[in-house]
């Protein structure tokens, strides 16, 4: 059995990544461990987000570097004014490049 597990920004807290080495070194014995760290989500918000109104949301491409890529989002109320805008890292598993490369040839 493999285990990947993912999770956004950096463990800094020293208890915090104490207790997560003891968990990969106790959970090594019986499977396979990948851990993922994403970086953080940049962004702000600039109005308020009203729950159950309709909005837009938009995105684009900035940057794209092997299985790294770089993405900006923003968020619009129905109106067309900007809510919100972001810029996040996403990277892409392994298996799944290898597919896409499988998949074009």
């Amino acid at each position: 059995m493999k285990l990947h597990f993912v999770w956004i920004g950096k463990s800094k807290d020293r208890h915090c990544k104490s207790l997560i080495s003891d968990y990969i070194e106790r959970i090594g014995y019986f499977a396979s461990l990948e851990l993922t760290e994403l970086k953080e989500v940049e962004g702000s918000s600039e109005a308020e987000v009203i729950a159950n109104q309709p909005h837009i949301v938009i995105a684009w491409p900035i940057s794209a570097q092997g299985r790294k890529h770089i993405a900006g989002t923003a968020l619009f109320d129905a109106a067309g004014n900007r809510c919100a805008v972001g810029q996040a890292t996403w990277i892409e598993l392994k298996d799944a490049a290898a597919s896409e490369v499988q998949r074009s040839s």
